[in-house]
């Protein structure tokens, strides 16, 4: 539908709603979605069970968790065609054909939509649209949408179009690009138009309105009746496009997640729990030291739940909220305190070899008396001589499984005589696989110290609403350019097993 403000264009799509949505039974089912980018004109249309939702043009996570939806189930439709062995959803048995829902997809202001989203950075809305428009014919995916302008559309978007029906235009060079005389519309009422293609091509329609109800108020009622009959008739709603919530409670989400592991958070792409890696050092990084302890208590918590019996360790320079966060087998939180435990930990998970030292060979004749400067061939009838003092007994090797370290401000031991041991503790970790949860800030921790280079062997981890190059100083992800500006705090990208998923931490 093509027309300037006031022609119509919004009561065109409530009309078409209301059509597809009063049908009698026996007929295949219908999901209806709508995207609303003209102002609110279409929000009604939310009270009839046909319709999964009416979402904002600004909601982008919403619009791309719907064309994600669309996209999966045209590939699963075209996968079936092609074992029925057809080249449409039409062409199939009726038994199969009615089993699967016919979806339409309303969008008001096509053209507003793809200002906002044509040049925007990460998901490809208007790119995804433009391809479910090629393929979504075929496997009963519909596409409905007005705009102010017939220029400008992308052109797989512009070769898809069925049919187009011209309301009033208030530029009359616009008739002229859709080879039409659009005078005999100049005082025309809303809604009165000339169609173009199709069966009923040239033909001068007014497009009805529900039950002859004229005002928004008076349409309003009339689709909370059909509503009423539909849910009398026991229709079943149109699955609803659900949004990754800014808050989530930890006690409110299971102790594990489908592959038993401790659950922490939310993922955007399945809205279902989402487990830590655990057995492994995972870096928490993002630039508010707040926001990076708070999460590593979150972390912690969910450890803790499902490994009670772990000995649980926080290294922290100095103070921090995580002291209260769970009962803690032993706090370090300070510079002597710090390199005692790194000490213990080293000397309990990995003991110390007993090396020989120089004064316990006999050395002579390893270097010849004429020449001090070229070493004699050594002999092979010298050992070692036994010791006579007897080691001190180490501690007994700790199991991984129990073993649980957090470090917490890390960027503040760079340059301190910790540091080296820290870097020592998260290189052991990573090759014993001992759970050891880390947090860093991208803007404080100076890229020439040793511990740099030890975070950055890390391959697991969580970025914090990432700016545009944090995902290259650590974890080497590859995430999606966003404005994560907006976002809530605890939304990050969980980098684990060679994927990326956007998940909502827990509080």
């Amino acid at each position: 539908m093509i027309g300037s403000a006031g022609s119509g264009r919004t009561q065109v799509l409530r009309t078409l709603a209301w059509q597809l949505s009063d049908r009698p039974s026996g007929t295949a089912a219908t999901h209806i979605y709508v995207i609303d980018a003209a102002g609110a004109g279409l929000e009604q249309l939310d009270t009839l069970p046909t319709v999964g939702a009416v979402i904002a043009a600004d909601d982008r996570e919403r619009i791309q968790r719907l064309l994600r939806q669309l996209d999966a189930t045209a590939t699963e439709r075209i996968a079936l065609l092609r074992r029925a062995k057809a080249s449409a959803i039409d062409e199939l048995p009726t038994a199969t054909a009615d089993g699967l829902p016919r979806v339409y997809v309303l969008i008001d202001d096509l053209a507003a939509m793809q200002e906002q989203y044509e040049f925007a950075r990460g998901f490809d809305v208007i790119g995804s649209l433009a391809a479910l428009f090629a393929s979504g014919r075929d496997v009963g995916i519909h596409f409905a949408f007005t705009t102010s302008r017939p220029s400008g559309l992308p052109a797989t978007i512009a070769s898809s179009l069925g049919q187009t029906l011209a309301l009033r235009m208030t530029d009359a060079a616009l008739g002229g690009l859709l080879d039409i005389d659009t005078s005999v519309l100049d005082d025309a009422p809303p809604g009165r138009g000339i169609v173009i293609g199709g069966i009923c091509g040239g033909l001068e329609t007014q497009i009805g309105v529900p039950h002859g109800a004229v005002t928004v108020t008076e349409q309003a009622a009339v689709l909370a009746e059909v509503a009423a009959r539909l849910a009398d008739m026991g229709s079943e709603p149109t699955p609803s496009i659900r949004r990754l919530p800014e808050t989530v409670a930890l006690d409110s989400l299971p102790a594990f997640d489908v592959d038993q592991a401790p659950v922490f958070a939310v993922a955007d792409d399945t809205l279902a729990p989402v487990g830590l890696p655990s057995h492994e050092p995972f870096l928490v990084q993002g630039r508010s030291s707040d926001e990076n302890s708070a999460v590593l208590g979150v972390l912690t918590r969910a450890l803790a739940t499902t490994r009670p019996a772990a000995e649980s360790i926080l290294i922290t320079p100095k103070t921090s909220p995580l002291d209260a966060a769970i009962s803690w087998s032993r706090v370090a939180n300070d510079e002597a305190q710090v390199i005692t435990v790194i000490d213990e930990i080293l000397g309990a998970v990995e003991p110390p070899v007993e090396r020989p030292s120089l004064a316990q060979f006999d050395t002579a004749g390893w270097l010849a008396d004429d020449d001090w400067l070229s070493a004699a061939p050594r002999r092979t009838d010298v050992q070692p001589k036994q010791s006579a003092q007897t080691s001190e007994p180490t501690r007994p090797a700790l199991d991984s499984d129990q073993l649980m370290i957090v470090i917490d401000h890390t960027a503040d031991f760079v340059g301190t005589p910790a540091e080296s041991r820290l870097a020592a503790l998260v290189a052991h970790c990573r090759r014993e696989s001992i759970t050891c949860l880390v947090d860093v800030d991208p803007a404080t921790l100076p890229a020439a110290w040793e511990l740099h280079g030890a975070v950055r062997t890390i391959r697991c981890g969580l970025l914090l609403r990432p700016e545009t190059d944090d995902s290259d100083r650590y974890l080497r992800a590859n995430v999606p350019a966003d404005d994560t500006s907006r976002w809530p705090a605890g939304r990050g990208y969980l980098v684990a097993g060679g994927q990326t998923r956007l998940v909502q931490v827990a509080k």
